[in-house]
C-alpha cells in the first residue's frame, strides 16, 4: 500500500482522520508532529520557541524523506507541511497520496479557540485566517 498523506490547515482533523483510516485499512498511523516533537524532545511550541521555524521546517522535511521511504503509512503532517514546495515534492516523487481536509473557516475557527494548544503558528482568529488564506493555493 502507498502512503496516504492527510493535509489541511489545523484544526482540520488530520491526525482524528488519519488514526481511523489507518484503523480502516490496517495501516500503521504517524503524526508528523508527534513523531518531530519525539525527535526534538520537547513540544513543537517549545522547538519554535528555543530554535526557531527554520530549524523545525528542515527537520519536518527530513522526517518527511525518511517516513516517504516507508510503505503502508497513514501520515497527519503539520498544518504548514504542505504548503512548503519541497514537502509537496518529496510526498509525489514518493508515490503517496495526498488527501486535503477542508474545512470551511468557521468551523476551523471554533476548533481553534477551542483547543489551541501546542500550535505555535495560531496567534489568534484574525491571523489564523490570513494565515490560512496565504497556504490554501
Amino acid at each position: 500500500m502507498v502512503n496516504i498523506y492527510l493535509v489541511g490547515f489545523m484544526g482540520a482533523g488530520k491526525t482524528s482522520v488519519g488514526q481511523r483510516l489507518a484503523r480502516h485499512l490496517g495501516a500503521r498511523f504517524l503524526d508528523l508532529d508527534h513523531e518531530l516533537s519525539e525527535d526534538f524532545d520537547c513540544s513543537i511550541s517549545e522547538v519554535f520557541e528555543n530554535s526557531g521555524e527554520a530549524v523545525f521546517r528542515a527537520a519536518e522535511a527530513d522526517m518527511l524523506r525518511k517516513l516517504s521511504a516507508k510503505e503502508g503509512l497513514v501520515v497527519a503532517t503539520g498544518g504548514g507541511a504542505f504548503s512548503t514546495d519541497g514537502n509537496r515534492r518529496i510526498i509525489e516523487e514518493s508515490g503517496g497520496i495526498s488527501v486535503f481536509l477542508d474545512l470551511p473557516w468557521d468551523v476551523l475557527r471554533r476548533r481553534l479557540e477551542g483547543d489551541n494548544n501546542d500550535r505555535p503558528v495560531y496567534q489568534s482568529a484574525e491571523q489564523a485566517r490570513r494565515l490560512l488564506e496565504e497556504r490554501l493555493p
